[in-house]
């Protein structure tokens, strides 16, 4: 609809707390229109409320504000666009690719130990990538690189899988819904799963 989801932080956070409330709006991709207010489009699942109930979650400041915000002002909501350096990270989501098809190739008749050691980082990257995406809408940002990506990290996810597959019967563990072990937040980890297809 052309709205944006607005946070007022509290002005009392500090430290830790402070550091935490940043990550919370980082990882749902705000960015500061002013000083004292972030936005982000407001075209996620759930509306406002559910990025309300995220920011909580991630460690958003208590007593911050977080709200809709419609009907800006034309100059103001064409500064609002620009906010996002989208280019900057289709680019780097485009150079993912092209990193998950060389690993990929190279690893064909590579060593297993080597290639769990491989898959392990190289995915571990891609996931951060994804994580951190802003999930702009395309009035915004182009979505291509994002998909192209998403496609090649599922392709590369199931191939790690298999590589790691055979060392986690041996030691017990179950492997085919295993999800990274310091993937702590739970957008994260929603995007993760969005990514292995669960």
């Amino acid at each position: 609809s052309g709205g944006w989801v607005a946070v007022h932080e509290t002005r009392g956070a500090r430290g830790a707390a402070r550091a935490r409330s940043e990550q919370a709006l980082r990882l749902l991709g705000f960015r500061p229109l002013t000083p004292a207010l972030a936005i982000r489009p407001d075209n996620l699942v759930g509306g406002v409320a559910a990025v309300r109930d995220r920011l909580a979650t991630l460690g958003l400041a208590p007593g911050s504000l977080v709200a809709g915000l419609d009907e800006l002002d034309p100059a103001t909501d064409a500064r609002a666009r620009t906010l996002w350096a989208w280019q900057r990270l289709a680019d780097a989501q485009r150079d993912g690719c092209r990193e998950l098809t060389h690993s990929r190739a190279r690893l064909a008749d590579a060593a297993l130990e080597e290639a769990m050691a491989e898959t392990f980082l190289v995915g571990g990257r891609m996931i951060r990538l994804l994580v951190l995406d802003p999930l702009l809408p395309v009035e915004i940002a182009p979505a291509d690189a994002r998909e192209q990506l998403v496609a090649a990290m599922t392709e590369y996810d199931d191939f790690g899988r298999a590589c790691w597959a055979a060392f986690m019967e041996r030691h017990g563990a179950p492997h085919r819904r295993t999800t990274p072990a310091d993937v702590r937040v739970a957008e994260g980890a929603e995007r993760l799963d969005r990514v292995a297809g669960r």
